[in-house]
């Protein structure tokens, strides 16, 4: 029997380096699909044709914006490389179904001339583009935005209602994203599955036994972008050295921040408790996060934060790290009763939360045997991969 394919397209993150397109290439695999992924390339990820455990990686080069206008032709060039790669595989082997992740939410038209040909668009939708310009422009509505980005603001819109619209099933991270895309883009029940992100089994652990250090170990892992919150981080680390109380940081991953974030340290005198890693391959990153004491997502209160899943809490919770974090409605939702919530999303109450969870042996004990549970409740075999396969049989 002919195995269906599927071909997924992202633009954000190379791939195997994407996480969640990575879970679901590879659950696609096992569920009996031929899968082609294409993604963009970048140094640590040349563009050309790979084969990963059995799945074919296509990477193509991204001009990378440096400006609001910059990203028209980012897009502009990403859209026609895809669309030519898409249709060399088509030619070469039909594909039932086309896998499309924003950001950017123009992937659905990479889809329309295959639909006619009776291929099924699936949504995967990862961001809320809309709420990312009010994060990066640190408003909280439309109407505080001026008059360029409330263009932009009501043309994001108008693309996720189309992306929403044009495909045959939507995938949504949490259960925020799905009620936003019902209420918003006015999307059918039926066609709606929530595939939340999460570790496999394989990466979990049953106990943890690091010793908590006598200078307490922090540590970030993610993204640094503006609307991560990792200078509000610097900050707080910066007012515990002033209130005379020890503690070290290392931050890991990149982003367009991380440069300005090296600067803010310098600046705040926190040079000497700071280290800025960069991206870290999977296995030291895990490497680090055992060897460290407290997780801090700082990630702040804002329409997007307030709805979106950070990855960052499930690798905290995976390594059984107590976690300090500002009180989001999606924090809540994923960690549950694993975390120290704090407010409102300010550099003194992370501080606080900090050094409590430094002076309280008993709650650091509890948070970390609390995380482990929740990371194996959550892992991906239980929940998500059977989602996904589960959405994938009604497209």
């Amino acid at each position: 029997m002919t195995r269906p394919g599927a071909v997924i397209v992202v633009e954000n993150l190379p791939v195997p380096r994407d996480h969640r397109v990575w879970l679901i290439a590879s659950s696609l695999k096992r569920g009996g699909y031929e899968v082609t992924v294409i993604s963009p390339a970048d140094a640590r990820a040349p563009k050309g044709v790979y084969l990963k455990d059995g799945i074919v990686i296509i990477r193509h080069e991204l001009y990378q914006a440096k400006s609001w206008l910059g990203y028209v032709r980012e897009y502009a060039e990403a859209l026609l490389r895809e669309r030519a790669i898409l249709k060399r595989v088509y030619a070469k082997r039909p594909f039932r179904s086309i896998h499309v992740c924003d950001p950017p939410d123009l992937l659905y038209l990479l889809a329309k001339p295959y639909q006619k040909k009776g291929v099924k668009l699936i949504f995967d939708h990862h961001d809320l583009s809309p709420e990312l310009i009010l994060a990066k422009k640190n408003v909280s509505s439309c109407a505080e935005l001026g008059f360029f980005f409330k263009i932009i603001y009501k043309l994001l819109l108008q693309l996720e209602r189309r992306s929403v619209e044009s495909a045959d099933i939507v995938l949504a991270t949490n259960a925020s994203y799905q009620s936003i895309e019902m209420e918003r883009d006015g999307l059918a029940l039926e066609k709606s599955f929530v595939v939340r992100s999460g570790l496999r089994r394989e990466e979990l652990i049953q106990n943890r036994e690091a010793a908590f250090s006598d200078v307490p170990r922090l540590v970030y892992i993610g993204v640094m972008a503006r609307q991560d919150g990792v200078d509000i981080l610097l900050k707080a680390l910066a007012l515990m050295k002033k209130n005379k109380r020890k503690a070290s940081l290392k931050l890991l991953g990149d982003g367009p921040e991380f440069e300005n974030l090296k600067a803010l340290a310098k600046k705040l005198d926190i040079e000497k408790e700071t280290e800025f890693l960069g991206f870290v391959q999977k296995d030291k990153a895990k490497e680090i996060l055992l060897a460290s004491d407290i997780g801090v997502t700082p990630d702040p209160k804002t329409p997007m934060n307030d709805n979106s899943t950070m990855l960052k809490t499930l690798d905290y919770m995976a390594a059984g790290l107590p976690q300090v974090l500002f009180d989001l409605k999606e924090h809540r939702a994923t960690c549950k009763d694993a975390a120290l919530y704090v407010e409102p999303s300010s550099p003194e109450a992370l501080a606080g939360g900090i050094t409590t969870l430094c002076d309280s042996p008993e709650l650091r004990a509890r948070l970390s045997q609390r995380s482990l549970a929740r990371s194996w409740e959550l892992a991906w075999e239980g929940d998500g991969e059977p989602r996904l396969l589960e959405a994938y049989s009604k497209a």
